[in-house]
């Protein structure tokens, strides 16, 4: 069996345009800090081939978890009312949003949705941290971000 080929920063530093060229046609680059104690590597992959991958791993879907008319459940499970308001949920990442109509609630899970996945990659030690119980969110946030706001491509993310 062959081993990731796998390069040092310096090595890669010097040798990034054809390791680019290499990540580009389908190879994995492994690229390590020897100097440091982690050793952790990272890897330099191919964006299409990482898209595919999470695209197929991470689906995401919405469900109407309320509309107008509904009835309103008290704390025993008995109906105290209806509500009012349209609520949408994307179950994988627990994000909501609400509106007087289904248009409305639409627009705010979809801004919901684009903060969530902001918030999450400007801190990924926080999120990450196996602590967090969000890390399994990873796939499903990059997902949003790669749409880079364009509401008809989040739209059809999932399904709406």
């Amino acid at each position: 069996m062959t081993a990731l080929p796998a390069y040092s920063v310096a090595m890669a530093k010097d040798l990034l345009p054809q390791l680019r060229r290499a990540a580009v046609a389908g190879s994995e680059i492994l690229i390590q800090d020897k100097r440091s104690s982690r050793q952790e590597s990272v890897s330099l992959l191919p964006t299409w081939l990482l898209d595919e991958l999470v695209d197929v791993n991470f689906p995401l879907t919405f469900t109407v978890l309320d509309k107008p008319g509904d009835a309103l459940l008290d704390v025993r499970g008995q109906p105290s009312g209806t509500h009012e308001e349209w609520s949408l949920l994307v179950p994988e990442l627990g994000v909501t949003g609400v509106g007087n109509t289904r248009s409305e609630a639409e627009e705010s899970l979809l801004t919901s949705l684009v903060d969530y996945a902001s918030d999450f990659f400007s801190d990924p030690g926080f999120y990450l941290n196996r602590n967090s119980g969000r890390r399994h969110h990873w796939g499903y946030v990059r997902r949003v971000l790669r749409c880079e706001g364009n509401t008809e491509r989040l739209r059809a993310l999932l399904g709406l």
